[in-house]
C-alpha cells in the first residue's frame, strides 16, 4: 500500500503542477517528508492523507489509489478505471 500511496501522491502533485516544496508548506510538513513519502521510505499518516485530499480537493480513495478521478473504483479487472 505504501508504494501505491507514494506513487499516487507524486502523480497527483505533478499533474497539478505543484512542487514538493509548496505541498510541504500547505500541509505543514518538511520537504524531506514529502520526498520520503514519494520515495516510499515512510508511511503517510492518516491525518496527512486527509490534508492531502483536502489540498487537492479530491477523495481519500483518489489519494490512496482505490478510485480514479471519475470516482470509479479501481480493481484488477478494471485497471485505470476502464469499463
Amino acid at each position: 500500500m505504501e508504494q501505491i500511496l507514494g506513487n499516487n501522491l507524486k502523480k497527483l502533485r505533478e499533474s497539478c503542477g505543484i512542487s514538493q516544496e509548496k505541498l510541504a508548506r500547505e500541509i505543514d510538513v518538511s520537504l524531506g517528508t514529502i520526498n520520503n513519502w514519494e520515495a516510499r521510505r515512510r508511511d503517510i499518516p492518516a491525518k496527512k492523507l486527509v490534508a492531502i485530499a483536502g489540498f487537492f480537493r479530491c477523495s481519500l480513495g483518489e489519494v490512496m489509489g482505490v478510485s480514479d478521478l471519475s470516482g470509479q473504483v479501481l480493481t484488477p479487472e478494471r485497471p485505470g478505471g476502464a469499463t
